[in-house]
């Protein structure tokens, strides 16, 4: 069963599907499981050269195993800080998007592509959203020309995954025969924009707090039958295996 799914063909189901910040937690749990491994062959290491060495050398190794465990903790916890950060960012606009839940919206986060993963895609009564959140710290703004900058970073490369995502959603979709448009976001949860919402081309840039009134906002309406089929397509990935969505209760795709 899926999760997010409470009851099998022919029944209702839960309005949302996976965990938000999954993925990003599943790296942060995988890489401090290696550093808790590295850190425990080193003593395994040392208690070794106990045994081993002379009792008038052994002591002077100490110092080297220390070094080394303190240098693989660092390197480690440098790249689990911003994965840390990430699902802790997506976790936050996870519990944003619940609020939706009982007003008719379908909420799916962390969607594997094959190529990547989508943090959130809200299907409901307003249209769809591919999210992607970022707990970026620091400035963001536009620069000259309309470059999205992030502390003088050009992010125009987030600019492009977002559209991406957007597009795999509408790809999934459209196996359904609907074609709604899907509206690409990017979500910041640690930072302010100085300006309030920006816009580069298709892309809308926002903070968390800004996020439901702009889904609630919009123009478009879906009906709760359009929003249960879309919310489908998206979750099972419709037509990677010559499958077509028709209805709700299509509730897993034919076995290969």
């Amino acid at each position: 069963m899926l999760e997010g799914e409470a009851t099998g063909i022919g029944g209702s189901a839960m309005p949302t599907f996976g965990t938000a910040g999954g993925f990003a937690r599943s790296v942060v749990q995988t890489r401090a499981r290696r550093l808790a491994l590295v850190g425990f062959g080193i003593w395994l290491a040392a208690a070794i050269a106990l045994h081993l060495l002379p009792l008038t050398s052994w002591w002077m190794s100490l110092p080297v195993f220390a070094l080394a465990v303190w240098t693989d903790r660092e390197d480690t916890m440098q790249l689990l800080m911003p994965w840390l950060k990430g699902a802790r960012g997506e976790e936050a606009v996870g519990r944003l998007l619940s609020e939706l839940e009982p007003e008719g919206y379908r909420i799916l986060h962390d969607i594997d592509t094959g190529h990547g993963n989508l943090d959130h895609v809200v299907v409901g009564p307003t249209g769809v959203w591919a999210i992607e959140t970022k707990a970026w710290t620091g400035r963001v703004y536009a620069g000259p020309g309309g470059t999205f900058m992030r502390s003088g970073t050009d992010e125009r490369g987030t600019l492009k995954q977002a559209l991406g995502e957007a597009f795999e959603v509408k790809k999934r979709i459209a196996h359904t025969g609907l074609t709604p448009w899907v509206n690409a976001l990017v979500v910041l949860t640690a930072t302010e924009l100085e300006r309030g919402p920006m816009k580069f081309g298709q892309v809308r840039v926002i903070e968390s707090k800004d996020l439901l009134p702009t889904i609630r906002s919009n123009p478009e309406r879906m009906s709760p039958d359009d929003v249960r089929l879309a919310a489908r397509a998206v979750m099972l990935g419709a037509g990677v295996r010559g499958y077509r969505v028709t209805s709700w209760d299509d509730a897993t795709p034919p076995q290969a």
